[in-house]
């Protein structure tokens, strides 16, 4: 086989060789490092992470938070070791600290299990490293409605169950089943639904191996469905249907959760993880061949469940166990199948630049079916070129392809960063980022033709000073909290202005403000967008929620099962409409309504209490509201009895 540049560059001997080859190893791992905080900065108190960070709380004031409607009947707490740990950091530490040391420790530990992994499965370091900044550098998308990414940067057990796995796997190609069997226990406790598409992968590579480990899936398959007839909980609800209130209010709430409601744009980027780790085992050998095509058929396997035992039958436990979860590791081994096959492309260099050149402007356009298509066609020949070769293209077929990207480029590629320029500073401090296809995939292009540059690998100094450069600007940028989020952090366990006038039990309705009334009031909240997050759980959430909706109608005309699709005439329609002082008192006087409501408006001189607490309205939400001066506390003991008024 022919030597590849990288290693002609090293194939040296003597104290020059060891040298250079340090140099080269500390340029792989210091922009290998800076690229993953640029694409997974740590965004603090945000998404999941704020619902993780309520279990943890439970578990420090269950007096307080048991009331709440997100636990009221159960979470997913019941499943997971992590609330504990994270309430133990967060009463010694306090809850900014203990989750930014928990994202920095997770992410360590992604970073670590993805290097061992493929480490193991690479035919050298070159490849390794191109493999890997496939991972960092790629789309991480892996859900409906753009929701979930692999390496999150916001603390919940999902980030750490992933991690993981990726050690589980790398000891399973290394036969070291024991081990892989102790990692696997663990992930499981942290996270049941992202690690057992782990050890679903891990059985199928065994048996491509050995015919003999096909008992193993096997037995999973008879020990779940063994389960499932024994009645034992929450197996038993393999053959329980959800009724059809039940799931309606699922899928309107939790679209992402249902395949048949992903949009094009998430369909796309799936069959563009398929295609790279299937490309990937078009042109591998041996264990590393094994361990994509084991991933692939067990996602085309989950995904396949998910659709008919979820979709078709409505089984609850099916649902629940959300099988297109399993897509985590298809997007993990797609985007490091993806940087394998353009490395390897580039060694060959036939027509190696008119094929990157259309992939990177299907990348441009990956918003739209046909940008997708194009990646996905792009792949299927670069892969064709390695395996069988080709005659080089010609020069006009060449030209052609450049100008394709060079046209993407000037229509979408150079107005998408001429926005971007305005709110750079706004992309800093993580209220705003950049198109992600752009900068991901400009990396991903320009460094893997970087590393099978033999002229620029010779010099150890080029790509040092290059990542080190990268490296500086990833530490820079890696805590991207906004100014909202540190402030509420500084807050958590400080005595508030309104947390005088409520009782511990009280139930406040925060409009559009969960995170404030957990984490400021220290109170269980009334009702909020995010704690329809359970509703998929348990039926009784979902009939609490629905009717606690209603209750808050008039304060809030945002529709809490169909939010997703709220149009933007809606919003604009709040912001000249807002709500007057009927609108709370009939709130307030629903005999299930909430204990206080916090509003941003004042009602004359009806409130019990003012904080000038300088957080902005959520711009994401309601483009139109302009910062409140203040919050104002209404307690509906007070409220219920008076009428009239106005803001």
């Amino acid at each position: 086989m022919r030597k590849m540049p990288m290693l002609k560059a090293l194939s040296f001997s003597g104290k020059s060789a060891l040298s250079q080859e340090t140099i080269i190893g500390a340029a792989y791992a210091l922009g290998l490092l800076g690229l993953w905080m640029l694409a997974h900065p740590y965004r603090g108190l945000i998404h999941d992470g704020v619902l993780y960070a309520g279990q943890a709380l439970l578990k420090l004031k269950p007096e307080t938070f048991s009331h709440d409607l997100f636990f009221r009947f159960g979470s997913q707490d019941d499943y997971t070791i992590f609330s504990p740990i994270y309430a133990w950091l967060i009463s010694r530490f306090g809850i900014g600290q203990a989750s930014f040391f928990l994202v920095m420790a997770g992410q360590l530990l992604w970073m670590t299990g993805a290097v061992r992994l493929f480490s193991k499965i690479s035919h050298n370091r070159d490849e390794c490293a191109a493999s890997l900044l496939g991972v960092v550098a790629g789309v991480s998308l892996y859900s409906g409605m753009s929701i979930l990414f692999y390496g999150e940067g916001f603390v919940t057990p999902r980030l750490f169950s992933e991690a993981l796995i990726l050690h589980g796997l790398a000891c399973v190609v290394n036969m070291q089943l024991l081990r892989a069997a102790a990692v696997a226990v663990v992930a499981i406790l942290f996270h049941p639904l992202m690690a057992v598409p782990g050890l679903a992968a891990s059985g199928l590579y065994l048996a491509f191996q050995d015919r003999r480990f096909w008992v193993l899936p096997v037995a999973g398959v008879l020990v779940f469905l063994g389960l499932s007839l024994m009645g034992i909980s929450p197996f038993d609800r393999l053959f329980q249907a959800m009724d059809d209130s039940w799931y309606d209010a699922v899928r309107q709430r939790s679209a992402f959760t249902f395949l048949s409601a992903w949009r094009v744009f998430d369909w796309g980027w799936l069959f563009i993880h398929m295609a790279g780790a299937a490309c990937a085992a078009l042109v591998l050998f041996g264990p590393a061949r094994r361990i994509f095509l084991a991933v692939v058929a067990m996602s085309g396997a989950a995904l396949v469940v998910a659709l008919v035992g979820g979709e078709w039958l409505k089984s609850v436990l099916i649902l629940q166990l959300q099988f297109w979860r399993a897509s985590w590791l298809l997007a993990v081994l797609g985007n490091a199948g993806l940087g394998l096959v353009l490395y390897r492309l580039w060694r060959q260099e036939t027509n190696a630049l008119a094929l990157t050149a259309i992939l990177f402007a299907g990348a441009l356009w990956s918003n739209l079916l046909a940008g997708q298509l194009a990646m996905i066609g792009a792949l299927a020949l670069m892969t064709f070129q390695i395996r069988q070769g080709s005659p080089a293209y010609s020069r006009m077929t060449k030209l052609a392809c450049i100008m394709i990207f060079v046209m993407s480029a000037v229509f979408l590629g150079i107005p998408r960063i001429y926005l971007l320029i305005p709110n750079i500073a706004l992309y800093w401090t993580g209220v705003a980022a950049p198109g992600y296809v752009i900068f991901d995939f400009a990396l991903l292009i320009i460094l893997c033709a970087a590393f099978a540059s033999s002229s620029w690998t010779r010099q150890g100094w080029r790509p040092l000073t290059l990542s080190s450069l990268i490296f500086i600007a990833g530490i820079a940028s890696w805590d991207r909290r906004t100014n909202e989020e540190q402030i509420i952090e500084r807050y958590v366990g400080q005595e508030t202005p309104f947390q005088r006038h409520l009782s511990t039990s009280d139930e406040v309705y925060w409009r559009r403000g969960l995170k404030k009334a957990w984490f400021l009031l220290q109170r269980p909240s009334f009702v909020s967008v995010n704690q329809g997050a359970g509703i998929v759980f348990s039926e009784e959430t979902t009939r609490e929620y629905i009717q606690r909706a209603q209750i808050v109608a008039p304060l809030d005309r945002r529709d809490f099962l169909n939010y997703w699709v709220e149009p933007k005439e809606r919003t604009e329609e709040w912001a000249l409409n807002k709500p007057q002082f009927k609108d709370l008192v009939e709130v307030c006087r629903h005999p299930d309504g909430p204990d206080a409501v916090v509003m941003e408006f004042a009602y004359n001189a009806k409130w019990a209490e003012k904080w000038a607490l300088p957080l902005a309205v959520d711009r994401a939400v309601d483009k139109t509201a302009a910062p409140p001066d203040a919050y104002y506390l209404y307690l509906c003991s007070d409220i219920a009895g008076k009428a009239g008024g106005a803001p």
